[in-house]
């Protein structure tokens, strides 16, 4: 119960505004993570960048991912990463972490690539601690930032191994079509797609049989009124609980996120009917959950209504 209380606290805070700029604390930090003296021979370094021009309208993504094995007295380099993680969490829409120990179910799929085309699955190693980030950028409302930091302790003790990652690139939230990768036992087998309109598209690789789940959205896809947050909530309430989804962790933690961020950003748009309406929904959709963080997530959204 500590670890849930804990991480309940995580995700209250990145709804809390600060002072500092966005993610500065935690990009800083890595920059001297990464050049640190005492991590000679420690690290090495995986990059990678696309550019695209649409209508002369120039893009960049990017994703750097620094792999580490370091003698567990190093430790301390580590630390003033995480501090510098905890620093920024008020700037972040997203946040999630989870310690070693507590389950290997899937955490997130961070797409990434100018398409979309290409993710990275974090959470699902039960030996590792994961804490991940999500911040918009300021001056592109269309892309966000990622950061992932991974870690464990090698079996004897004496060291610790893990990545740093950054991610820079297209918000999927705010793409036509987001394109997620939901690993089974056997390897990627099915390829989901949440479109912009609210549908679903499930595509099995292996049969290539495809099926759509429909939503009833709001004509212009924004959230204005009580009854725009409402067909919303709708839509997304039933996609997740729908029987084609019994199964796919990943596509049902990318909807309960966005259950959070509606509850969070719209939720002052109910009246008091309505809230109530949904707060015993989220009730319980939290009560049929069996993943703790999945409930943390929607006692989350619950407390962004009751206010």
């Amino acid at each position: 119960m500590k670890i849930t209380r804990l991480l309940a606290t995580a995700l209250l805070c990145a709804a809390i505004p600060t002072a500092s700029s966005a993610q500065e604390n935690l990009k800083q930090a890595i920059e001297n993570f990464i050049n640190s003296k005492e991590l000679d021979g420690n690290l090495k370094k995986q990059n990678s960048m696309e550019n695209s021009d649409n209508n002369g309208v120039k893009t960049m993504s990017y994703c750097n991912e620094y792999s580490f094995n370091m003698p567990k007295s190093k430790r301390k380099e580590l630390d003033k990463v995480l501090a510098a993680f905890k620093k920024d969490i008020g700037e972040a829409y997203n946040v999630q972490s989870r310690d070693a120990g507590i389950s290997k179910s899937v955490l997130s799929n961070i797409a990434y690539g100018e398409k979309l085309d290409k993710s990275i699955s974090y959470g699902s190693y039960k030996d590792r601690n994961y804490r991940l980030m999500f911040v918009r950028d300021t001056q592109d409302s269309l892309r966000r930032y990622a950061y992932a930091i991974v870690w464990a302790e090698t079996a004897n003790g004496d060291s610790l191994r893990g990545t740093i990652t950054e991610i820079y690139g297209r918000d999927p939230q705010k793409a036509n079509t987001v394109t997620v990768l939901t690993p089974y036992s056997s390897g990627l087998r099915h390829v989901t797609m949440i479109n912009s309109d609210g549908t679903i598209t499930v595509k099995d690789t292996d049969t290539g049989k495809e099926y759509k789940i429909e939503s009833d959205m709001p004509a212009n896809n924004k959230i204005e009124t009580g009854m725009d947050f409402i067909k919303r909530f709708t839509s997304l309430r039933s996609t997740l609980l729908s029987r084609e989804l019994i199964g796919q962790r990943t596509v049902q933690a990318s909807l309960i996120n966005k259950i959070v961020e509606l509850c969070r950003e719209h939720g002052k748009l109910l009246n008091e009917d309505e809230r109530t309406i949904c707060m015993k929904s989220l009730k319980d959709m939290a009560s049929g959950r069996n993943d703790p963080y999945e409930k943390d997530l929607l006692k989350l959204a619950m407390l962004s209504l009751d206010k």
